[in-house]
Formats: structure tokens, C-alpha cells, sequence
């Protein structure tokens, strides 16, 4: 006589679909040598009148995902950052809500006012400090990550 044995298995528990925290890692300046070749310039005309773009790098990627993970991730953030340095004044920087992608690469578009910009002491490292006020979609900044003017 045989008899059977049920193996009872734990359901799979799914990942969750959606970023609820995204770590910067790095931080590069829209006009250095570092910019990505296939990241265009011109996409930022309007933008530059009155800001100076940096771009920052995610290091969180759902790699079954497409491009809107992003976008559902920045329709739920606060995009308000300060760049912040000891003895210098508060930069407020704000991000476009601009994300853009190329294969496994990944930037989002944070602004900085001309004014504010120009406020930077050259060659110090300024902390990028989210103001993380939506609690679904935080923002986290690697302890390595300065914001340096050029």
C-alpha cells in the first residue's frame, strides 16, 4: 500500500512592486565630463534659465521593472532637499520631477536656483539632506555623497 505525503509549502511572498525608499549613491553635475553621453543637454533649456542641475543616481532598481518605477516613486516623494554644509549657509535645492533612464542606467534631475548656486563655497562638501516629509517614498543619502561646486 502507498501511501502519499503532502508537503505543505509556504505561499511565495511577492516583492513589493513599488520603491518606498531610494538611496542617492552619487551626485553629477549636468554640465561635467561625467554627464552620460546619451543624457541630452537640451531637455534641460528651460530648466537652466533659471537653475543649475545636478543629477542624481538611484542605486535601488527593480531590474524586472520599466523606467515607471521611478515615476511612481517621485509621484509620491517630497522633492524639497537642502545642500548643507558646517559654517555655510543652507542651500534649498527641489527636485523636477525629471527622471531619466538609458538601459540599467538611472538619473532624476534636482535643481538648484542660479542665486543659491552661486552661494556655494567652491571645494566644500555639502550633505544632501532630503526633507523626507511623505512617509510611502523616502529618500536616503549614501554617507559617502558630497555635493561639491565645480
Amino acid at each position: 500500500m502507498l501511501r502519499h505525503r503532502h508537503i505543505l509549502q509556504e505561499p511565495a511572498v511577492a516583492a513589493d512592486p513599488e520603491h518606498r525608499r531610494l538611496t542617492i549613491d552619487r551626485v553629477i553635475w549636468l554640465r561635467s565630463a561625467d554627464r552620460p553621453f546619451w543624457l541630452e543637454l537640451s531637455i534641460f533649456k528651460e530648466a537652466e534659465k533659471d537653475a543649475v542641475i545636478a543629477l542624481l543616481h538611484p542605486a535601488e532598481c527593480f531590474d524586472d521593472q520599466d523606467y515607471r518605477q521611478y515615476r511612481r516613486f517621485l509621484d509620491r516623494e517630497d522633492p524639497s532637499f537642502t545642500l548643507r554644509a558646517p559654517g555655510r549657509a543652507d542651500i534649498p535645492a527641489r527636485l523636477t520631477q525629471g527622471f531619466y533612464t538609458s538601459g540599467s542606467e538611472r538619473l532624476i534631475a534636482l535643481c538648484i536656483g542660479k542665486a543659491d548656486y552661486a552661494g556655494m563655497q567652491p571645494g566644500v562638501g555639502y550633505s544632501l539632506v532630503p526633507k523626507n516629509e511623505k512617509p510611502n517614498a523616502m529618500w536616503a543619502v549614501g554617507t559617502a555623497v558630497k555635493v561639491r561646486k565645480e
